[in-house]
C-alpha cells in the first residue's frame, strides 16, 4: 500500500471513526509503519560463532546501519530461520 493510498482512504477512514468514537474535538495523531516482506539484501554473520551452520543470521537480528537509506527510518530484522533443504544424491 503506498503512501498515496495511505493518506487517501485510510486516514480519512481513521478520523471518521475518531469522531464517531470521540466526538468532533477528538482528533487523535496516527503514525503508519510500512513494512515490506520482500527485499534483496543478504545478510551473513562477520563471526561464523555469531550465525547458524549455514552462516545465516539468528532470528530477530535488526540491521539498522551500513545499508540502510540515510534518511528514512528503516532496518532489516531477521524474522525466521532460513531453512535448506538438501537433495540427496542417489
Amino acid at each position: 500500500m503506498s503512501g498515496k493510498l495511505i493518506n487517501r482512504q485510510e486516514l480519512k477512514r481513521l478520523r471518521e471513526a475518531a469522531t464517531a468514537v470521540g466526538g468532533p474535538n477528538y482528533k487523535p495523531k496516527f503514525t503508519f509503519i510500512v513494512c515490506a516482506k520482500r527485499h534483496n539484501m543478504r545478510f551473513f554473520a562477520i563471526n561464523p560463532a555469531d550465525g547458524d551452520r549455514t552462516g545465516n543470521l539468528p532470528p530477530g537480528t535488526v540491521v539498522e546501519k551500513g545499508v540502510t537509506h540515510p534518511y528514512a527510518f528503516d532496518f532489516y530484522r531477521m524474522s525466521a530461520m532460513v531453512i535448506w533443504l538438501a537433495q540427496a544424491d542417489e
